[in-house]
């Protein structure tokens, strides 16, 4: 079970902090709306659960809606705390091969860069070879072999960036 953990709201210079029951009792439903709009692009906002890291959350804003609402950042799910909300074992272990180093790149602008194992595009004139996967091909001489993604490990992210409303990838469907 997950708890509503505390969080650190720093503007200019200045950090407060929101208890749990700030964010989630209905009598403050309409000031923690104020503080999220308040905070939304501008802020820097850090849930405050005992993990390790700097466990950085992003305000997000639903259009429909016009509500606000937190969401960790993409592939940090592992430095909060385990009965934290935002806390995720998935990322990096779901089909990398333990590191993703390479495999996820997280760009500047936020967005994130997937390198598959396999291609997704269909050559004219090839059959695909199911049998062999690529980690089965041999390498080549003199060549160096890049970290990949498996399906697997590429629908554990896919799964964790929807469920927590994080950023879109981009993927890079190279192989």
């Amino acid at each position: 079970m997950s708890d509503i953990q505390p969080v650190y709201i720093t503007t200019n210079g200045q950090a407060k902090r929101y208890s749990g029951d700030f964010q989630t009792l209905s009598e403050y439903e309409r000031p923690w709306q104020w503080v999220l709009k308040d905070a939304y692009g501008l802020a820097d906002v850090r849930c405050a659960c005992r993990g390790p890291g700097p466990k950085r959350l992003a305000v997000k804003h639903y259009e429909g809606s016009g509500a606000f609402a937190l969401a960790k950042f993409a592939l940090s799910g592992h430095e909060h705390a385990a009965d934290c909300q935002y806390y995720s074992s998935s990322d990096g272990l779901g089909g990398t091969g333990g590191s993703s180093a390479g495999v996820l790149d997280v760009q500047a602008d936020g967005s994130v860069r997937i390198r598959l194992e396999i291609g997704m595009t269909v050559r004219e004139g090839i059959e695909p070879d199911c049998a062999s996967a690529p980690a089965d091909r041999p390498d080549r001489p003199g060549s160096t072999r890049q970290s990949a993604i498996k399906l697997a490990g590429l629908l554990h992210y896919l799964w964790d960036a929807a469920t927590t409303q994080s950023v879109a990838p981009v993927l890079d469907w190279k192989t």
